[in-house]
């Protein structure tokens, strides 16, 4: 979808056993600022629950449109945050993503916004999707987590995770950020 390039389906890999992910079950994007049209698509996907793992300042900023019948809930899996100013070199850049990613398994609060994402996603019924704001670490980290716990071969939980980055790259919206020839 045009408006929300890295909403996907999680179903569709091969686990350990020989079985497949299931799909239309679990979805996982970037933030759902959908337009009319990516509205109607997202509505016909069935959904009941959406999880946001955004902060509530992030929330508020990009407020999701919500698919017709899904309940939307908060889950600020961000915790303590990394502390400090902002990076300025790409390097610094590097160093507060790995801090994050620390983050989500080190901070007592992500651990359990994260936790409380897991049961739900394994004790709801119907189609769920959970996303932040790109759709690609406190996502990906999320759908790494949902892929590995299913059985999923961790080369293929990672070339998921490393779809993103083509998603998000190749979106209209980076692209009209991006210097030409830059992708």
């Amino acid at each position: 979808m045009p408006s929300v390039p890295n909403l996907r389906d999680l179903g569709g890999y091969r686990t350990a056993t020989g079985e497949w992910v299931r799909m239309g079950l679990l979805y996982r994007s970037n933030a759902l600022t959908l337009s009319a049209a990516d509205k109607t698509t997202a509505d016909s996907l069935g959904l009941r629950y959406v999880y946001d793992l955004r902060t509530a300042a992030e929330a508020g900023q990009a407020p999701d449109v919500v698919p017709a019948g899904a309940t939307r809930e908060l889950h600020d899996v961000m915790g303590a945050g990394v502390q400090g100013p902002a990076p300025t070199t790409p390097l610094q850049a590097a160093d507060t993503m790995r801090a994050m990613e620390r983050v989500f398994v080190d901070d007592p609060a992500s651990r359990a916004e994260f936790g409380a994402v897991l049961a739900d996603l394994a004790t709801r019924d119907g189609a769920q999707l959970f996303h932040c704001t790109g759709g690609k670490d406190r996502t990906g980290w999320a759908a790494a987590v949902v892929l590995t716990l299913l059985g999923v071969d961790q080369d293929a939980v990672m070339q998921d995770y490393q779809l993103s980055d083509r998603y998000v790259l190749e979106s209209p919206g980076t692209q009209a950020y991006l210097p030409a020839g830059s992708a």
